[in-house]
Parts: structure tokens; sequence; C-alpha cells
């Protein structure tokens, strides 16, 4: 899940794991990512997914996207 500052990508970080128990890792983008500028993504399991992805919905933070990890598609 790619955002668009280093700041709301450790904040959703943050809050996924103390209110649900989602671990996930704070990367800098790959570069195989095609979006303009610096910056940050966080990396969880598949199986987090929807739950993460519903709580950052109603989170009021700016995502660049959401990509696979495998091949880098943009599935959001």
């Amino acid at each position: 899940i790619v955002f668009a500052s280093q700041t709301s990508a450790e904040k959703i970080k943050s809050m996924l794991e103390h209110k649900f128990n989602i671990r996930s890792k704070l990367i800098q983008t790959p570069i195989a990512i095609p979006v303009n500028g610096c910056s940050y993504s966080i990396r969880l399991k598949s199986e987090d997914f929807e739950k993460a992805r519903s709580y950052i919905s109603n989170a009021n933070v700016r995502i660049r996207g959401i990509y696979k990890d495998i091949d880098y598609s943009k599935i959001y």
C-alpha cells in the first residue's frame, strides 16, 4: 500500500498494529512501482489486506495505490 508521505505510512502502520493486530513493514516504495517522487509503503500479508483496506478508507489518509508484491500490478 503506497502512501504520499512517510508520516502517513507510519501512522497507518501503527494503527493497524495496535487496533487490529495486523503486522506490516514500512519500506521505501519499490522503484518498479510507477509513482512520482519519493513515497513510502507498508507491506502486509495478503490475508490482512481487506481489513487493512477497510480501515484505511475510513482513516482520511491519502494513498497512491495498492499493488501486488509479486509483480507490482496495481489492484486499487
